[in-house]
């Protein structure tokens, strides 16, 4: 069961990722999955950051979003472009 803090993060990003595709600053993707998909990845990096020693902030945001924008680029693909020959 979602939290309305939950749904309005999701919103957020949904609507932040929804305008950059619309200006072409991002590739053209399902900004429904892709906001679910940023928000796991955030929270599962954050959950094993919080585990180590020492945290590092900086490193797991870069990953992050690296992760993210290369799997943007990945799924912006037509299907057929995206399997090997």
């Amino acid at each position: 069961m979602e939290t309305p803090e939950q749904k309005a993060v999701f919103e957020e990003v949904r609507v932040v990722l929804t305008e950059l595709i619309e200006r072409g600053l991002a590739p053209p993707v399902d900004a429904d999955y892709m906001a679910a998909a940023c928000i796991g990845v955030a929270l599962e990096v954050c959950d094993r950051m919080l585990a180590r020693r020492p945290v590092d902030v900086d490193g797991a945001t870069r990953f992050a979003m690296h992760m993210i924008l290369g799997g943007m680029e990945a799924v912006a693909r037509p299907p057929e472009a995206a399997t090997p020959p």
